[in-house]
């Protein structure tokens, strides 16, 4: 990549006024951050396909409620009533 003469010295101007070593350390770093920004949030959304089509079965054809679902929501009507 070439570089006119004002860019170069914009470049260098950063890199003085930045603290970088070098103009390397200028364009590392920013990539480097972004690269980690990326990674966590890849990793954060990484979920095994079973489990999600788990989650989407349990969502669109949710299981008829069991003899204690059944027994707690009478005890929350019973208390919400009062």
């Amino acid at each position: 990549m070439k570089n006119s003469l004002e860019n170069k010295i914009q470049f260098e101007k950063t890199e003085k006024h930045g603290g970088y070593r070098n103009l390397s350390d200028f364009e590392v770093n920013p990539l480097q951050s972004k690269a980690n920004q990326v990674i966590e949030v890849g990793e954060m959304m990484l979920v095994p396909e079973k489990d999600i089509k788990v989650f989407f079965e349990a969502l669109m054809n949710p299981p008829s409620p069991n003899d204690m679902l059944k027994a707690a929501k009478i005890k929350f009507d019973n208390f919400i009533s009062k």
